[in-house]
């Protein structure tokens, strides 16, 4: 995966403030790639499983979740799971980590047509593993990603 990312040389004290505030740990290797890369738009993402195509436009950079005064952690009974939103595509469809119990890390999509979260990965590297991209970097016209996304 490619992305774009603007980093803030505050991320792990806005992480901090973020796990104190709404009294939750945000999973290992999620806070890992926080930390790594902050979020950052993708370049036309999309990850394929069974047949099916989530499109990824951006990873949500821990400064969105510091600057507005929202619930973001919450139990969603759909799934019996405490969710956090990660990520968006391009219409605003969310993609989310469960935050706590046993299926801490997985990453589902709320699909906006039945309301229904489906399981996209089994935690975040599987997912962005899984992203690969249609478009073709054109290096010469100034088009250059920040980074290639590497999670260990």
């Amino acid at each position: 995966m490619l992305i774009r990312n603007k980093l803030n040389n505050r991320v792990e004290e806005n992480i901090i403030k973020l796990e104190k505030r709404y009294n939750f740990v945000l999973p290992k290797m999620y806070r890992n790639f926080l930390l790594k890369y902050n979020g950052g738009q993708t370049y036309a993402e999309y990850n394929v499983k069974e047949n099916n195509k989530y499109y990824v436009a951006c990873f949500y950079n821990i400064d969105v979740f510091t600057r507005i005064d929202n619930q973001y952690c919450y139990l969603d009974e759909r799934i019996e799971q405490c969710v956090f939103p990660i990520a968006t595509d391009y219409y605003g469809n969310e993609y989310f980590v469960v935050i706590e119990g046993e299926k801490i890390g997985q990453i589902y999509f709320l699909n906006p047509e039945n309301e229904k979260y489906e399981l996209v990965a089994s935690d975040l590297k599987q997912f962005i593993d899984g992203c690969v991209t249609d478009v073709t970097l054109n290096v010469e016209s100034g088009a250059t990603p920040n980074e290639e996304v590497i999670l260990d």
